[in-house]
Order: C-alpha cells, then structure tokens, then sequence
C-alpha cells in the first residue's frame, strides 16, 4: 500500500509539475503576444463544397467561441468569411483546414493595423455573429459583403481581380456573347 500510494503522489506532483511549466509556458507565450502589435484580420476561404452538418456545426461554433464575425455560404461552391483579431482568424483558419475537404483555399485576405487609441471593434466591418446562407444565396452572400465594403475581398475569392469596375466589365462582355 505504501508503494502504490507514493506511486501515485509522484505522479500528482509530475502532473502538478508539468501544469505549472505549462501555466508559465501559456503566460510567457500570451505575454509575447500582448507585446505585439495588434491587427484585425479577414479570411475568405473557398470550399469546393460545404454540405457535412459537423463541419457546418463547426465553422459556426468555432467562429463564435473565437469571437469572430462573419458568414458561410453552404453547397456547391461553399464559402466562409471571417473578420476579428488576427491572432484568432489565423487560428480558425487552421481549424477549418484541418476538417478533411475536397478543396479549400484562402483566396482573400486582409490585415489591417489597430491605429493608437482605436480597439479592434472599432474597425470590424462584420457584426460579432455568424450567419449561414443556403445552398442557393451566393448573390446574398455577395450582397452582404458589398453592403460591408468587403466587395473586392469577395471578388478576389470568386478569382475576379481588379475589384468592382474590372467585374461589371466582365459581366457586359459575357452578355454580348451568344451561346
């Protein structure tokens, strides 16, 4: 009984161990991030398709847990948008990644600088929530990203470059051809 109960008290104090280096471990690393300079990051991530409720349940939860705004657009294609701390999109983006797809990529992003005297909210383009459109609003998608100034983000996902005026270009000389 001796044996097995000093056993069992090196293992606590091990494990109590190692959760104190990991306590210092997690400050020393939160402290390195505090010290740099903060900025608000936005994703657009590309999907092949996005129709699996567990993925679906995941991009929302995480996007909410991490305080992240924005949307997803699910079927064929699917999109995500993300707006919040760089730090914290970053991270999203490496969760989604790793969720098994057909086809992802980021095709859009932005990281803008959080000016002396600003927060980050303060710059969000997005609401602190996050909506799902279905498999059939890509225009509201679309619209609700026009509507945000993120238009040109959005384009550059959908691989229109050049912003608004090279889009309408586009849009006029596919209506002059007959097919």
């Amino acid at each position: 009984i001796s044996a097995e109960w000093q056993s069992k008290q090196r293992e606590q104090k091990d494990a109590a161990a190692s959760e104190d280096s990991n306590g210092v471990a997690v400050k020393a690393k939160k402290s390195e991030l505090d010290s740099c300079p903060r900025m608000l990051g936005r994703r657009m991530i590309f999907n092949h398709h996005i129709r699996s409720p567990y993925k679906r349940k995941c991009i929302q939860q995480w996007a909410k847990d991490l305080r992240l705004g924005g949307m997803s657009k699910i079927g064929f294609p699917g999109c995500i948008v993300v707006e919040g701390d760089e730090r914290d999109v970053t991270d999203y983006v490496n969760m989604v990644s790793k969720l098994n797809w057909r086809y992802m990529a980021v095709r859009g992003d932005e990281q803008i600088p959080i000016p002396p005297g600003k927060e980050l909210d303060d710059l969000r383009k997005l609401p602190i929530e996050f909506h799902e459109y279905g498999k059939d609003e890509f225009n509201a998608v679309a619209e609700r990203c026009r509507e945000a100034g993120l238009e040109d983000l959005f384009l550059t996902c959908m691989q229109i470059y050049g912003g608004r005026q090279e889009a309408s270009a586009k849009r006029k000389s596919h209506k002059g051809v007959s097919g």
